[in-house]
């Protein structure tokens, strides 16, 4: 694997229909409109190209938990105790999360012209997985 680029969405120049693969990393968790970033990403998508989004929505339990969190401010709330993951997300980032629900991210990709969805739960071992990628037509 060769990764041509990386940095914020905001700031990076992809030039239209030449990635075969752009990756989210939890990031979608970190941006305000996700509109203007996914539309960027996917004019950059090689026609048969795929978006994969993998973060923690914001109706999970993860995300629940990181919610209380971030809402006092720590981890050691005693709704928390004895539900955390060994290694959670740093306070700081969850501080900062925004946190959108999957519908949410798919009612922008739908406005995007995007119809196909795959959807897969990576956290948990003994949870059946769901297919979670996005391609477009």
């Amino acid at each position: 694997m060769k990764i041509l680029q990386y940095g914020l969405i905001e700031d990076v120049e992809l030039k239209e229909e030449s990635y075969d693969i752009i990756y989210f990393n939890g990031s979608s968790s970190y941006i305000e409109d996700l509109s203007p970033a996914y539309g960027k990403c996917l004019k950059a998508l090689k026609k048969e190209g795929k978006l994969i989004l993998l973060d923690v929505p914001k109706e999970s339990a993860f995300g629940f938990m990181y919610l209380l969190a971030k809402s006092v401010n720590s981890y050691e709330h005693e709704y928390l105790k004895g539900t955390m993951p060994d290694l959670p997300y740093p306070l700081g980032l969850v501080s900062t999360g925004v946190w959108h629900t999957t519908e949410e991210k798919i009612k922008v990709l739908k406005n995007l012209g995007i119809q196909n969805f795959s959807f897969y739960q990576t956290l948990l071992k003994k949870i059946p997985c769901i297919p979670m990628r996005s391609r477009r037509k």
